[in-house]
């Protein structure tokens, strides 16, 4: 009897990770899920990192992001992660005035 198991995505959201493109060293930012979003979406961001090498630091990150890259991954290999992850690549939106 063969076993099956299910990773399938029932409540139409994904693990999500932002990756800021503006930043000096690449972190992935884990967010709250998210539904699959395509390249080209902008996102209004208004949020605080902390620094990786220096946590009690923060940086405010406010304004228009676009969604540059969108990498999709699946892995059944850890279990803190098993399933669907999407890791979007976002860039400031530039010429953008606020009105």
């Amino acid at each position: 009897m063969s076993r099956v198991m299910d990773y399938s995505v029932s409540s139409g959201v994904v693990r999500t990770f932002f990756v800021f493109l503006d930043l000096p060293t690449h972190v992935e930012y884990r967010v709250p899920d998210m539904p699959i979003l395509p390249e080209g979406t902008h996102i209004d961001v208004e949020m605080d990192v902390r620094y990786p090498r220096d946590p009690r630091k923060t940086r405010s990150l406010d304004g228009p992001y676009v969604v540059h890259r969108r990498r999709l991954i699946f892995t059944t290999k850890r279990p803190d992660a098993m399933g669907l992850s999407q890791y979007l690549e976002l860039q400031p939106v530039v010429n953008h005035s606020k009105g």
